[in-house]
């Protein structure tokens, strides 16, 4: 744990880490060269799916847990950090855009309420 990982990815080479949904938003954010080994125990395959979209779109390099050597892992890092991540244009504030969408739902259900004759 560190208490800026962005902070922390920005100064780095490369980062190495699994593909939770913080730290591969740190990692489009920071722009750093990145290797990805996703979390995939017991039929989880969020973080999975997260890497292998967003290695398809250049920003991280992806490795499959099953494939994980350290061999695998030393010539994926030596590729990342010869690389340069791809700029993506993802709307990365998700959290304000749906405070914002339950407020105005909830403001519309309030109003067809009153205007109803119910109590607000």
């Amino acid at each position: 744990f560190v208490p800026d990982l962005l902070r922390e990815m920005a100064r780095s080479a490369v980062s190495v880490s699994q593909c939770g949904y913080n730290t591969a938003m740190d990692i489009v954010r920071a722009r750093v060269p990145s290797v990805v080994v996703p979390y995939g125990e017991g039929g989880e395959d969020e973080q999975r799916r997260r890497a292998q979209r967003l290695d398809s779109l250049g920003v991280l390099h992806s490795v499959e847990p099953t494939a994980l050597d350290p061999t695998v892992l030393a010539e994926t890092v030596i590729t990342a950090a010869n690389t340069t991540p791809a700029p993506v244009s993802l709307d990365l504030g998700g959290s304000a855009a749906s405070a914002r969408i339950v407020a105005e739902l909830s403001d519309r259900r309030a109003a067809a309420l009153t205007s109803e004759g119910a109590p607000a």
